[in-house]
C-alpha cells in the first residue's frame, strides 16, 4: 500500500519472514532498529525458561535476522541501525545480562564484508543523569556500508547528540532520524529508504520529508495505517537551520536546507487528483495483505519506532 502523499509504500506482512525469504539484494540502503527481547511474544510465553535461557534464544534470534540482512544489503549501500541495549532480569530484580545490540551487530556485519563507517550516540538530555530500570537512556545509531566509504568532510556531525522528540516511550528521536537521513541523502543517495520493523513510520516520513522514497514493513494492520500517515513535516520545520545543519542536512552546494525545494521533489500527487475507489481497494489490499502474511496480527514481532 503507497502514501497519496509521498512515495511510500508499506508492506503489512511479517518482517521475518519478509527478509528471510529472499537472498535477493535489496533494492535500498537500511535503516530500522532491532526489536527487544520483551516485545516478542515467542520468547514472553518460554514460561518454563530462565531468563538466560531466553536471551540466549533471542540472541541466536536477533543473530540470524542481522545475518539475513547484511547479506541481502547491496553493494554500495548502507545499514543504519538505531539500537538500544537491554538489562535481562529475573523476576526478583537480578541483572543476569546485558544485551550488547551494538556488538551484535558489528558480529554480523563482518562475517558479510560489511564495515563500519560510524557510531553515534543518542542521549535523552532531560534524564542523562536517571538510571532506568530496563533500558539504558542512551542509544546507539550505526552505520555499516558494503563496499562503501565516504569522506570526513560529507558527514561533520556530532558523536554524541540529543536524540530529539519521540513518538513513544521506546521509538527513535527524531533527530537520530534526520541525522541517518541525512547520511543516506547526501552521502550514500540510496535510492530508497527500507525500514523492517517500521511501527509508526518515523522514519518513513523523515525519509519523504527529505526527499527519499520509502519502504517498511510492519505487521499490525493499526501501526501499518498510522506508518502510511505519518507526517512529520510540522515539527521539522520548527528545527532552526543551525540544528538541521549539526544533524547534517546541508543542500548540495553546502546553502541551507530548502524545504520548498525538497517537498516539491517528493510530492507525486494531489489530494485534488486521488481517487475514491484506489483509496477503497488499497485499504482491502492492506487487510488482505495483513490476513496472509502472519496470523498472529497485531500482537506479533513489534514495531521499533
Amino acid at each position: 500500500m503507497q502514501s497519496k502523499h509521498k512515495p511510500r509504500e508499506v508492506l503489512c506482512i511479517d518482517a521475518v519472514d519478509w527478509i528471510l525469504g529472499s537472498d535477493a539484494p535489496l533494492a535500498g540502503s537500511i535503516f530500522t532498529g532491532i526489536p527487544d527481547i520483551k516485545d516478542i511474544p515467542l520468547f514472553n510465553n518460554m514460561k518454563n525458561s530462565t531468563a538466560l535461557q531466553r536471551t540466549e534464544d533471542y540472541l541466536s534470534w536477533s543473530t540470524a535476522l542481522l545475518d539475513a540482512l547484511f547479506r541481502r544489503l547491496a553493494i554500495g549501500q548502507v545499514a543504519i541501525f538505531n539500537v538500544t541495549d537491554a538489562k535481562v532480569m529475573t523476576a526478583s530484580g537480578d541483572i543476569v545480562c546485558w544485551v550488547d545490540k551494538s556488538h551484535l551487530c558489528s558480529l554480523s556485519a563482518s562475517k558479510h564484508q560489511c564495515n563500519l563507517l560510524w557510531h553515534k550516540i543518542a542521549i535523552n538530555s532531560d534524564h542523562q543523569d536517571n538510571c532506568s530500570p530496563y533500558r539504558p537512556s542512551y542509544t546507539h545509531l550505526l552505520c555499516y556500508g558494503k563496499q562503501m566509504e565516504y569522506k570526513l568532510s560529507q558527514f561533520r556531525t556530532p558523536d554524541v547528540f540529543d536524540r530529539g522528540a519521540m513518538s513513544w516511550a521506546k521509538a527513535i528521536g527524531l533527530d537520530a532520524c534526520i541525522m541517518g537521513v541525512a547520511f543516506l541523502r547526501n552521502v550514500v543517495g540510496t535510492p530508497v529508504v527500507i525500514d523492517p520493523f517500521c511501527g509508526h513510520g518515523t522514519i518513513l516520513a523523515v525519509a519523504n520529508y527529505f526527499g527519499l522514497p520509502s519502504l517498511g514493513i510492519e505487521i499490525c494492520v493499526r501501526r501499518a495505517r498510522q506508518a502510511l500517515a505519518r507526517d512529520v513535516s510540522s515539527i521539522i520545520s520548527q528545527l532552526s537551520a543551525t540544528r538541521l545543519k549539526q544533524l547534517g542536512i546541508v543542500s548540495a552546494d553546502n546553502g541551507a536546507y530548502d524545504e520548498d525545494k525538497c517537498m516539491s521533489e517528493v510530492c507525486t500527487n494531489d489530494d485534488q487528483d486521488e481517487d475514491p475507489n484506489e483509496l477503497v481497494s488499497q485499504e482491502a489490499a492492506l487487510l488482505l495483505a495483513c490476513s496472509e502474511g502472519s496470523d498472529i496480527g497485531c500482537s506479533g514481532v513489534p514495531h521499533t519506532h
